[in-house]
C-alpha cells in the first residue's frame, strides 16, 4: 500500500473517536495484510473501497460505544 493511501487512512482515523491504541492496531493490521498479499503498488488496491470499509468500521464502533454508554446509564 502506498504511503499516500496509508496517510489517507491515518487522517480518517485521526478525525475519528477511536482511541490511539486502536488506531495503531488498525494501521498495523493494514500493514500486515499488505505484507501477506505482497501489495506494493497503489494500482493493486482500491483506495476508495479501503477508506469506505474503515469509515464503516468507525461508524459501527461509535454506535457500539453509544449503546454501551446507554446501558451503563440504565
Amino acid at each position: 500500500m502506498s504511503k499516500k493511501c496509508l496517510l489517507r487512512v491515518e487522517e480518517l482515523l485521526r478525525k475519528s473517536s477511536i482511541k490511539a491504541a486502536k488506531k495503531d492496531e488498525i494501521i498495523n493490521q493494514i500493514k500486515i495484510a499488505q505484507a501477506e498479499k505482497r501489495i506494493t503498488s497503489i494500482d493493486e488496491i482500491n483506495v476508495d473501497k479501503v477508506a469506505q470499509e474503515v469509515s464503516e468500521q468507525i461508524k459501527l464502533e461509535k454506535k457500539n460505544k453509544q449503546k454501551k454508554c446507554f446501558r451503563k446509564r440504565n
